[in-house]
Protein backbone atom coordinates (compact mmCIF):
# COMPACT_ATOMS: atom_id res chain seq x y z
CA UNK A 1 0.00 0.00 0.00
CA UNK A 2 1.17 3.39 -1.28
CA UNK A 3 1.65 6.65 0.96
CA UNK A 4 1.02 9.77 0.65
CA UNK A 5 3.75 12.18 0.13
CA UNK A 6 3.45 16.03 0.82
CA UNK A 7 6.23 16.98 -1.70
CA UNK A 8 4.90 15.14 -4.51
CA UNK A 9 1.82 15.32 -6.55
CA UNK A 10 -0.74 12.95 -5.13
CA UNK A 11 -3.04 10.40 -7.66
CA UNK A 12 -6.27 11.76 -8.01
CA UNK A 13 -9.71 9.57 -8.28
CA UNK A 14 -12.39 11.45 -9.79
CA UNK A 15 -15.71 10.17 -8.81
CA UNK A 16 -17.61 10.48 -11.23
CA UNK A 17 -16.50 11.97 -14.47
CA UNK A 18 -19.97 13.95 -15.86
CA UNK A 19 -19.25 17.58 -17.36
CA UNK A 20 -17.41 18.95 -14.39
CA UNK A 21 -15.69 16.04 -13.22
CA UNK A 22 -14.17 15.55 -16.69
CA UNK A 23 -13.61 19.32 -16.82
CA UNK A 24 -11.33 19.38 -14.22
CA UNK A 25 -9.80 16.18 -15.20
CA UNK A 26 -8.47 17.53 -17.60
CA UNK A 27 -7.27 20.48 -16.07
CA UNK A 28 -5.45 18.49 -13.13
CA UNK A 29 -3.80 16.07 -15.89
CA UNK A 30 -2.82 19.12 -17.78
CA UNK A 31 -0.80 19.76 -14.72
CA UNK A 32 0.89 16.92 -13.82
CA UNK A 33 -1.42 14.89 -11.64
CA UNK A 34 -2.47 11.15 -12.13
CA UNK A 35 -5.98 11.28 -12.77
CA UNK A 36 -8.12 7.78 -12.26
CA UNK A 37 -11.62 6.67 -12.47
CA UNK A 38 -13.94 3.75 -12.65
CA UNK A 39 -16.81 3.55 -14.88
CA UNK A 40 -18.82 0.59 -13.45
CA UNK A 41 -22.44 1.48 -13.10
CA UNK A 42 -21.86 5.10 -14.66
CA UNK A 43 -24.11 5.80 -17.76
CA UNK A 44 -22.84 5.79 -21.63
CA UNK A 45 -22.35 9.87 -21.47
CA UNK A 46 -20.11 9.75 -18.56
CA UNK A 47 -18.28 7.01 -19.78
CA UNK A 48 -17.78 8.76 -22.93
CA UNK A 49 -17.08 12.12 -20.85
CA UNK A 50 -14.27 10.10 -19.37
CA UNK A 51 -12.84 8.93 -22.33
CA UNK A 52 -12.62 12.68 -24.16
CA UNK A 53 -10.94 13.78 -20.95
CA UNK A 54 -8.49 10.97 -21.76
CA UNK A 55 -9.13 10.25 -17.60
CA UNK A 56 -7.30 6.72 -16.90
CA UNK A 57 -10.01 3.91 -16.13
CA UNK A 58 -9.77 1.01 -13.51
CA UNK A 59 -11.91 -1.61 -13.35
CA UNK A 60 -13.76 -1.37 -10.06
CA UNK A 61 -13.81 0.85 -7.24
CA UNK A 62 -11.62 -1.29 -5.02
CA UNK A 63 -8.87 -0.71 -7.47
CA UNK A 64 -9.74 2.88 -7.39
CA UNK A 65 -9.81 3.09 -3.49
CA UNK A 66 -6.16 1.27 -3.23
CA UNK A 67 -3.96 3.34 -5.71
CA UNK A 68 -6.40 7.11 -4.96
CA UNK A 69 -4.03 9.17 -2.53
CA UNK A 70 -7.14 12.18 -2.87
CA UNK A 71 -10.61 11.11 -4.03
CA UNK A 72 -12.08 14.03 -5.10
CA UNK A 73 -16.38 13.00 -5.33
CA UNK A 74 -17.93 15.63 -8.04
CA UNK A 75 -22.11 14.04 -8.42
CA UNK A 76 -25.55 15.69 -8.47
CA UNK A 77 -26.42 16.84 -4.74
CA UNK A 78 -28.39 13.69 -4.04
CA UNK A 79 -25.73 10.92 -5.22
CA UNK A 80 -23.28 12.92 -2.75
CA UNK A 81 -24.21 10.47 0.59
CA UNK A 82 -24.46 7.34 -1.97
CA UNK A 83 -20.66 7.61 -3.33
CA UNK A 84 -19.30 8.63 0.19
CA UNK A 85 -20.63 5.40 1.39
CA UNK A 86 -19.69 3.06 -1.28
CA UNK A 87 -16.30 4.54 -0.75
CA UNK A 88 -16.07 4.05 2.75
CA UNK A 89 -17.00 0.59 2.21
CA UNK A 90 -13.09 0.38 1.10
CA UNK A 91 -11.38 2.83 3.12
CA UNK A 92 -9.05 -0.24 4.80
CA UNK A 93 -7.82 -0.44 1.44
CA UNK A 94 -7.04 3.25 0.78
CA UNK A 95 -3.47 4.71 1.16
CA UNK A 96 -2.18 5.82 4.15
CA UNK A 97 -2.40 9.55 4.77
CA UNK A 98 -5.67 9.56 1.84
CA UNK A 99 -7.59 12.39 1.47
CA UNK A 100 -11.68 12.31 0.89
CA UNK A 101 -12.43 16.16 -0.92
CA UNK A 102 -16.18 16.34 -1.06
CA UNK A 103 -16.43 19.02 -4.08
CA UNK A 104 -20.63 18.34 -4.26
CA UNK A 105 -22.95 21.68 -3.79
CA UNK A 106 -24.43 20.11 -0.43
CA UNK A 107 -25.27 22.39 2.57
CA UNK A 108 -22.56 22.92 5.48
CA UNK A 109 -24.81 20.64 7.87
CA UNK A 110 -24.64 17.87 5.03
CA UNK A 111 -20.88 18.24 4.69
CA UNK A 112 -20.39 17.75 8.40
CA UNK A 113 -22.89 14.74 8.34
CA UNK A 114 -20.62 13.26 5.61
CA UNK A 115 -17.45 14.21 7.30
CA UNK A 116 -18.56 12.55 10.28
CA UNK A 117 -18.35 9.07 8.87
CA UNK A 118 -15.10 9.68 7.91
CA UNK A 119 -13.99 10.49 11.62
CA UNK A 120 -13.86 6.49 12.49
CA UNK A 121 -11.21 6.22 9.65
CA UNK A 122 -7.85 7.37 8.64
CA UNK A 123 -8.83 9.08 6.06
CA UNK A 124 -9.14 12.88 6.59
CA UNK A 125 -11.89 15.17 5.32
CA UNK A 126 -11.71 17.87 3.15
CA UNK A 127 -14.84 20.33 2.72
CA UNK A 128 -14.35 21.55 -1.08
CA UNK A 129 -16.70 23.67 -3.50
CA UNK A 130 -16.01 24.18 -7.40
CA UNK A 131 -17.82 27.56 -8.92
CA UNK A 132 -18.09 28.01 -12.73
CA UNK A 133 -19.04 26.36 -15.41
CA UNK A 134 -17.85 23.22 -16.63
CA UNK A 135 -16.90 24.13 -20.60
CA UNK A 136 -15.29 27.63 -18.90
CA UNK A 137 -13.73 25.70 -15.53
CA UNK A 138 -10.19 26.70 -16.80
CA UNK A 139 -10.78 30.11 -17.59
CA UNK A 140 -13.02 31.36 -14.84
CA UNK A 141 -13.65 28.95 -12.62
CA UNK A 142 -12.50 28.81 -9.03
CA UNK A 143 -12.13 26.19 -5.96
CA UNK A 144 -12.76 26.68 -1.97
CA UNK A 145 -11.38 24.25 1.00
CA UNK A 146 -11.85 24.08 4.36
CA UNK A 147 -11.23 21.44 6.69
CA UNK A 148 -8.20 20.41 8.90
CA UNK A 149 -6.27 19.81 5.59
CA UNK A 150 -7.76 22.26 3.48
CA UNK A 151 -4.17 24.27 3.28
CA UNK A 152 -1.99 21.42 1.74
CA UNK A 153 -4.98 20.33 -1.15
CA UNK A 154 -5.09 24.21 -1.33
CA UNK A 155 -1.05 24.49 -1.93
CA UNK A 156 -1.04 21.83 -4.34
CA UNK A 157 -3.69 23.20 -6.39
CA UNK A 158 -2.65 27.03 -6.58
CA UNK A 159 -1.35 26.51 -10.22
CA UNK A 160 -4.65 24.69 -11.76
CA UNK A 161 -7.30 26.87 -10.57
CA UNK A 162 -7.80 29.88 -8.65
CA UNK A 163 -8.33 28.73 -5.31
CA UNK A 164 -10.21 30.01 -1.54
CA UNK A 165 -8.85 28.27 1.58
CA UNK A 166 -11.42 29.47 3.72
CA UNK A 167 -9.41 27.72 7.34
CA UNK A 168 -9.87 24.66 9.30
CA UNK A 169 -14.11 23.91 9.86
CA UNK A 170 -15.44 21.59 7.47
CA UNK A 171 -18.90 24.00 6.08
CA UNK A 172 -17.02 26.70 5.45
CA UNK A 173 -16.59 26.21 1.84
CA UNK A 174 -19.73 24.45 1.33
CA UNK A 175 -21.66 27.45 2.73
CA UNK A 176 -19.41 29.91 0.24
CA UNK A 177 -20.28 27.30 -2.53
CA UNK A 178 -24.03 28.00 -1.92
CA UNK A 179 -23.72 31.45 -1.47
CA UNK A 180 -22.00 31.82 -4.58
CA UNK A 181 -24.27 29.52 -6.60
CA UNK A 182 -27.38 31.34 -4.71
CA UNK A 183 -26.45 34.47 -6.91
CA UNK A 184 -26.25 32.65 -9.74
CA UNK A 185 -29.25 30.31 -9.93
CA UNK A 186 -31.69 33.15 -8.93
CA UNK A 187 -30.53 35.47 -11.23
CA UNK A 188 -31.50 32.69 -14.21
CA UNK A 189 -34.68 32.18 -12.10
CA UNK A 190 -35.66 35.90 -12.14
CA UNK A 191 -34.87 36.33 -15.79
CA UNK A 192 -36.46 33.39 -16.61
CA UNK A 193 -39.55 34.31 -15.12
CA UNK A 194 -39.34 37.84 -16.76
CA UNK A 195 -38.44 36.43 -20.13
CA UNK A 196 -41.19 33.88 -20.37
CA UNK A 197 -43.85 36.63 -19.09
CA UNK A 198 -42.33 39.01 -22.01
CA UNK A 199 -43.02 35.89 -24.52
CA UNK A 200 -46.59 35.76 -23.53
CA UNK A 201 -47.30 39.66 -24.28
CA UNK A 202 -45.08 39.48 -27.28
CA UNK A 203 -42.35 41.59 -25.53
CA UNK A 204 -39.28 38.86 -25.77
CA UNK A 205 -37.17 40.44 -28.18
CA UNK A 206 -37.68 43.91 -27.08
CA UNK A 207 -36.93 43.50 -23.65
CA UNK A 208 -33.66 41.33 -24.19
CA UNK A 209 -32.27 44.06 -25.79
CA UNK A 210 -33.36 47.03 -23.21
CA UNK A 211 -31.67 44.40 -20.22
CA UNK A 212 -28.41 44.37 -22.73
CA UNK A 213 -28.24 47.90 -22.75
CA UNK A 214 -29.10 48.79 -19.02
CA UNK A 215 -27.42 45.52 -17.99
CA UNK A 216 -24.99 44.66 -20.52
CA UNK A 217 -22.75 42.35 -17.43
CA UNK A 218 -25.94 40.44 -16.34
CA UNK A 219 -27.02 39.73 -20.07
CA UNK A 220 -23.17 38.51 -20.56
CA UNK A 221 -23.63 35.97 -17.48
CA UNK A 222 -26.92 34.94 -18.53
CA UNK A 223 -25.52 33.86 -22.27
CA UNK A 224 -23.22 32.15 -19.93
CA UNK A 225 -25.17 30.28 -17.35
CA UNK A 226 -28.59 30.15 -19.43
CA UNK A 227 -27.86 27.56 -22.01
CA UNK A 228 -26.61 24.61 -19.83
CA UNK A 229 -29.77 24.67 -17.88
CA UNK A 230 -31.98 22.19 -20.63
CA UNK A 231 -29.51 19.62 -19.06
CA UNK A 232 -29.21 20.58 -15.86
CA UNK A 233 -31.83 22.15 -14.60
CA UNK A 234 -32.29 19.40 -11.99
CA UNK A 235 -28.92 19.84 -10.40
CA UNK A 236 -29.62 23.23 -10.09
CA UNK A 237 -33.07 22.98 -8.41
CA UNK A 238 -31.74 20.62 -5.98
CA UNK A 239 -28.95 22.77 -5.17
CA UNK A 240 -31.43 25.42 -4.25
CA UNK A 241 -32.74 23.39 -1.60
CA UNK A 242 -29.12 22.85 -0.18
CA UNK A 243 -28.87 26.89 0.04
CA UNK A 244 -32.42 27.02 1.45
CA UNK A 245 -31.28 24.78 4.46
CA UNK A 246 -28.02 26.99 4.57
CA UNK A 247 -29.84 30.15 5.46
CA UNK A 248 -32.41 28.43 7.58
CA UNK A 249 -29.31 27.53 9.92
CA UNK A 250 -27.95 31.18 9.57
CA UNK A 251 -31.59 32.52 10.58
CA UNK A 252 -32.05 33.59 7.33
CA UNK A 253 -35.24 33.02 5.92
CA UNK A 254 -35.27 31.38 2.66
CA UNK A 255 -37.87 33.05 0.49
CA UNK A 256 -36.25 33.63 -2.87
CA UNK A 257 -34.21 30.48 -2.72
CA UNK A 258 -37.45 28.48 -2.22
CA UNK A 259 -39.17 30.72 -5.03
CA UNK A 260 -36.13 30.04 -6.98
CA UNK A 261 -36.07 26.63 -6.82
CA UNK A 262 -39.72 26.12 -7.67
CA UNK A 263 -38.84 28.23 -11.04
CA UNK A 264 -35.80 25.85 -11.40
CA UNK A 265 -37.76 22.74 -10.65
CA UNK A 266 -40.83 24.37 -13.40
CA UNK A 267 -37.46 24.06 -16.11
CA UNK A 268 -36.21 20.45 -15.13
CA UNK A 269 -39.57 19.12 -15.55
CA UNK A 270 -39.87 20.44 -19.52
CA UNK A 271 -37.29 17.82 -19.85
CA UNK A 272 -35.69 19.91 -22.81
CA UNK A 273 -32.14 18.11 -23.28
CA UNK A 274 -34.63 15.33 -23.83
CA UNK A 275 -37.04 16.62 -26.11
CA UNK A 276 -34.40 18.82 -28.21
CA UNK A 277 -31.84 16.87 -28.28
CA UNK A 278 -29.82 18.09 -31.13
CA UNK A 279 -30.32 21.71 -30.18
CA UNK A 280 -27.56 24.11 -29.68
CA UNK A 281 -28.98 25.96 -26.51
CA UNK A 282 -29.14 29.90 -26.31
CA UNK A 283 -30.89 32.69 -24.11
CA UNK A 284 -33.30 33.25 -26.76
CA UNK A 285 -34.33 29.39 -27.45
CA UNK A 286 -34.22 28.03 -24.01
CA UNK A 287 -37.08 30.91 -23.40
CA UNK A 288 -38.86 29.42 -26.93
CA UNK A 289 -38.30 25.73 -25.92
CA UNK A 290 -39.96 26.67 -22.73
CA UNK A 291 -42.59 28.51 -23.96
CA UNK A 292 -43.12 25.44 -26.14
CA UNK A 293 -43.51 23.28 -23.04
CA UNK A 294 -46.20 25.36 -21.32
CA UNK A 295 -43.69 27.90 -19.70
CA UNK A 296 -42.14 27.87 -16.45
CA UNK A 297 -45.92 28.18 -15.03
CA UNK A 298 -47.75 25.45 -12.95
CA UNK A 299 -46.83 22.61 -10.62
CA UNK A 300 -43.40 21.97 -9.61
CA UNK A 301 -41.61 19.99 -11.32
CA UNK A 302 -41.56 15.89 -9.56
CA UNK A 303 -38.41 14.79 -8.56
CA UNK A 304 -36.31 13.01 -11.31
CA UNK A 305 -34.60 9.65 -11.05
CA UNK A 306 -31.29 10.70 -9.27
CA UNK A 307 -28.98 7.51 -9.83
CA UNK A 308 -25.60 8.49 -11.33
CA UNK A 309 -24.84 9.06 -14.32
Amino acid sequence: MSQVNESTLPVVGLLYPGDMGSSLGVLLKANGFRVITTLQGRSQRTCDLCHKAQVEVLPTLGQLAAQAQWIISVVIPAAADEVAQDYLRLANQAPAGAIYIDCNALSPAHKRQIAQRFSATAIDFVDGAIHGAAAQLAKLGAVAFSGPRAGLVASKLQNVLCVHELGNDIGQAAAFKMLQGGMSKGLVALFVEMACAAKEMGLLKELVKSYEHFYPGVMQALVRMLPTYPRHGRRRADEMLELAATLQSAAIPPQMALASHQILSQIAAAHLAARFPDKQWTVMNVIEALDLAGGPGGQAAPQENTKLE
